[in-house]
């Protein structure tokens, strides 16, 4: 599925969207529920009201505190997926959530 069919789907307990990274435990409710539930994928940089792509400024740095947000916020660990996607001269980042084979999973 590419990008823009994902976009038109609605928000679901496989798939998010949002603007900019939720803050702190926010962020890491999505990824326990994913890893929890069957997997799932967070997509940065769509509004997820009216589905319209901003895009991220630093998609790297997001991307690293991404990743030691969940090093340091989940336990057991998790490791993420994240992938730089470019659209309409726009740069999303898809993070990817398998779902893991040692639940439960939690905020620490």
């Amino acid at each position: 599925m590419n990008i823009f069919e994902k976009i038109k789907q609605i928000e679901s307990r496989k798939l998010e969207f949002k603007e900019q990274l939720p803050q702190g435990s926010a962020f890491l409710k999505i990824v326990s529920a994913f890893a929890n539930g069957a997997g799932g994928e967070l997509i940065i940089g769509i509004c997820d009201k009216k589905r319209r792509i901003v895009g991220v400024d630093d998609p790297l740095l997001i991307e690293e505190q991404i990743m030691n947000c969940v090093h340091d916020g989940v336990y057991p660990p998790v490791s993420p997926f994240c992938t730089i996607i470019t659209i309409q001269k726009r740069t999303l980042l898809s993070i990817r959530i398998l779902s893991g084979s040692n639940k439960p999973y939690y905020l620490m």
